[in-house]
Parts: structure tokens; sequence; C-alpha cells
């Protein structure tokens, strides 16, 4: 939840409709993010566009927002499964 709520702050302000497309599944051991339809081109831009009589519109430049996402939630996701993982050790040790 930390990580799609990140990416829904720092997702660039031309597709703020992008940012209400983010959703978050649970899967069976854990959660899937689903950055919506638009996520790959405006993480890793697109080509050069041309319209039909050869003029050219230029290129969409990369704008990455799910990595920054990542990169700013790593120190509390590691802190969680840390925590998870010495949870689960002392349960273990106690015969649980």
């Amino acid at each position: 939840e930390d990580v799609a709520d990140v990416a829904r702050v720092v997702i660039p302000k031309v597709s703020r409709v992008s940012a209400a497309m983010i959703r978050i599944a649970a899967a069976r051991s854990g959660y899937i993010i689903d950055f919506g339809p638009l996520s790959t081109i405006l993480e890793g831009g697109t080509q050069e566009r041309q319209t039909k009589d050869g003029a050219s519109r230029g290129k969409g430049s990369p704008r990455p927002f799910v990595n920054v996402a990542l990169q700013s939630t790593r120190k509390r996701r590691r802190a969680r499964a840390r925590a998870v993982v010495r949870e689960a050790l002392k349960e273990a040790a106690n015969g649980g």
C-alpha cells in the first residue's frame, strides 16, 4: 500500500487519470500493484511519432514514477520484512 500511495503522489501531473487507475490486488502470498495502462508509456517514454503526411510530433520523454516509489519506500519495506521474519522465528522457537 505504501508503494501505491507514493506512486499516486509522484505520477506526472499530465496524467492524473492514471493516478486513479493504480490498484492493489491481494495475491496468495502478498499483493500485486497495477500501475495502470499508461504506466509503460509514462515510465519509459515513447519513440519518435509522425503524422500520416510525415510531420514529426516528437518523442515522449520518460517520466519515471514506479521506481521512485519503490526506492523511497525501500527502508520501510525492508524493516517490515525483518519484523515479520523475526516474529516467525520467535514463534518457531516457542514451539508454535
